[in-house]
C-alpha cells in the first residue's frame, strides 16, 4: 500500500520547522535593530533557517539532525548580541533521538551537542556557567522525555505484537478444532457405520446364497451386496482424507460414546444377525471411563473385522483384568468363504486405529492367525492414570 503523502507526522514537522524559522527570522530583524553588523545578522538568519530546515527532517536522519542544529545553535550564539532561542532546535532534535534509539547513542549526541555550545558560550565570552547550565537542563529534559516516550512506544508494539501473535493462535486452535472434528468423524464412519454396513452385506449375502439362481429376489440382493461393498469403498475413501491421527474425547456434545458396559447388547445384535459370539467379561471394577471406552472400541472392530473377512463363524470375546492391565482378546474360528490374506491383515484402518488406541494405554496389540485355522486379536491396556 503506498505511503500517503500527508500524515500527521509530516504536518507536526512542518509546524515545528516554520516555528524555528520564525524564531530565526525575528532573532535576526532584532539583532539589525541593535546595529548588529550585517554579515552577523546573515550567520544568525542563515544559522536560524537551516537549523528550521533540518528539523524538517529529523525523523529520517535524528542523528545528523542534532550535530547540524547544535552547529547552527553554536553559530547563532557566538554572532548575536542577544540570542534568545539557545538550544531549542538541538533539544528538538534530540528528543526525537531519544524516541527512536538506545539511551548510550542519546548521551553521547547529547553531549556532543552540549559542548558544541559550551564552546560557543566560552567564544562569545562573558560568563559561560548560566549559558551551558540552561543547554545542560534543556537538553536533558528533552532526552528523558524522549526516552520515555520511545519506552512507552515499545510497549505498544509488543502489546499489538503479542495480539497478533494471539490471533494467530486463536486461528490456529479454530483450525485444530475442525481438525478434530474431522478425526471424531472419521472414527465414527469407521468404527460405527463400518459395523453395521458390513452387517447388512453379510446378511444380504447369506440371504442370497440360500436363493436358488433363478430366484426374483437375487438381483435385488445383488444389488444390496454390491452397493453395501461400493459403500464401504467410498468410506475407506472418506477415511482416508479424514484420517485420525489422535484418540478422541470421552464426551462430546452428541453425548457419551458406549464403553464396556454395552459389549452385552453389542454381542446380542452380532447373534441376532447370526454371528455366534460367546462373551465372557469380566474387567472388575474402577475401570476408568476412557479404558472402559477403548476397551469397546477395540472389541466392535475386532467382530467387525470377523463378520467382514470370516464371515458368521464361532467367536469368542474375552476381557479380564489382572492388577493395572486390561486383557481384550476376540478369537474367531476358520471361516468358510475366505480368510484374509496377510496384505488385508496387515493393512486398512482397523488395525491402525486399534493400534492407536492401544498406544495411548501404554499397551500392546497382537492380532495374527490363530493355531487353530482362525484369527485372533489381543490387546491390553493399562488403565492405571486415565479416566
Amino acid at each position: 500500500m503506498p505511503e500517503p503523502f500527508w500524515r500527521a507526522d509530516r504536518g507536526a514537522d512542518l509546524v515545528v520547522a516554520a516555528a524555528a524559522g520564525a524564531v530565526a527570522v525575528a532573532t535576526a530583524w532584532d539583532e539589525a535593530g541593535h546595529s548588529t553588523p550585517l554579515p552577523r545578522v546573515a550567520v544568525i538568519a542563515g544559522a536560524g533557517l537551516g537549523a528550521a530546515a533540518l528539523l524538517l527532517v529529523r525523523r529520517r536522519i535524528p542523528l545528523v539532525v542534532v550535530f547540524g542544529t547544535a552547529v547552527c545553535a553554536a553559530l547563532v550564539t557566538v554572532a548575536a548580541k542577544y540570542p534568545a532561542a539557545g538550544p531549542i532546535a538541538p533539544a528538538v532534535s534530540v528528543y526525537t533521538l531519544a524516541t527512536r534509539g538506545g539511551w548510550r547513542r542519546v548521551v553521547a549526541a547529547g553531549a556532543t551537542a552540549l559542548v558544541l555550545l559550551a564552546t560557543a558560550a566560552v567564544i562569545r565570552g562573558g560568563s559561560p556557567e548560566g549559558a551551558v547550565t540552561q543547554s545542560a537542563i534543556v537538553l536533558g529534559v528533552a532526552a528523558v522525555i524522549g526516552l520515555y516516550v520511545n519506552g512507552r512506544a515499545q510497549v505498544a508494539r509488543a502489546l499489538r505484537t503479542r495480539a497478533a501473535q494471539l490471533e494467530r493462535e486463536q486461528t490456529l486452535v479454530a483450525r485444530e478444532a475442525v481438525l478434530a472434528e474431522r478425526i471424531w468423524i472419521a472414527r465414527e464412519l469407521h468404527d460405527s457405520i463400518g459395523h453395521h454396513v458390513s452387517l447388512l452385506v453379510v446378511q444380504a449375502g447369506a440371504v442370497r446364497s440360500s436363493l436358488p439362481e433363478d430366484h426374483l429376489t437375487r438381483p435385488v440382493l445383488d444389488s444390496m451386496v454390491a452397493g453395501g461393498k461400493e459403500a464401504m469403498t467410498e468410506m475407506r475413501r472418506m477415511v482416508d482424507v479424514l484420517r485420525p491421527v489422535a484418540e478422541e474425547s470421552t464426551t462430546d456434545q452428541f453425548g457419551r460414546p458406549p464403553a464396556l458396559e454395552e459389549t452385552p447388547a453389542l454381542c446380542e445384535q452380532l447373534r441376532r444377525s447370526g454371528l455366534p459370539v460367546q462373551l465372557d467379561l469380566s474387567p472388575g471394577i474402577g475401570v476408568p471411563r476412557t479404558a472402559s471406552v477403548t476397551a469397546y472400541r477395540i472389541i466392535r472392530e475386532a467382530l467387525t473385522n470377523v463378520v467382514k473377512h470370516a464371515g458368521l463363524v464361532p467367536t469368542q470375546v474375552r476381557v479380564a483384568r489382572s492388577g493395572r492391565v486390561l486383557d481384550i482378546r476376540v478369537t474367531n474360528a476358520a471361516g468358510q468363504s475366505h480368510r484374509p490374506t496377510p496384505h488385508q491383515l496387515a493393512g486398512g484402518h482397523g488395525h491402525a486405529g486399534m493400534r492407536q488406541r492401544v498406544a495411548l494405554f501404554g499397551g500392546r496389540f497382537v492380532a495374527g492367525p490363530a493355531p487353530d485355522g482362525g484369527y485372533a486379536v489381543r490387546a491390553t491396556l493399562t488403565v492405571d492414570g486415565h479416566s
